[in-house]
């Protein structure tokens, strides 16, 4: 494991991460004592976007469904607010519910 001052590793902080990156490990040091040390993460998986859009698909599954036509009649009969905020009118008609 190489060794860094503190003062050094700040002002060369993205180019160590990117040898972190590649592998490499280092102790930081403090007036030459060792205070941290700076390595990659174990085990850790790399996320693309498309990895991050599933997660949130997943994570937000129930949140994201989209309301069924009888569930926005019930919603709109009993005078509910739609996600958001948005407040439905039961007087005015939902396309495609009562035509």
């Amino acid at each position: 494991m190489k060794t860094i001052g503190a003062f050094d590793a700040k002002t060369h902080l993205s180019d160590l991460l990117d040898r972190v990156a590649r592998g490499e490990s280092f102790v930081i040091t403090k007036r030459g004592k060792p205070v941290a040390a700076l390595s990659p993460v174990t085990g850790a998986k790399q996320h693309g976007p498309k990895d991050l859009i599933e997660s949130f698909r997943r994570q937000y599954a129930e949140s994201l469904k989209p309301f069924t036509f009888e569930e926005i009649g019930e919603l709109k009969a009993a005078g509910h607010c739609l996600r958001g905020g948005a407040r439905i009118n039961p007087n005015h008609a939902v396309q495609g519910l009562d035509h």
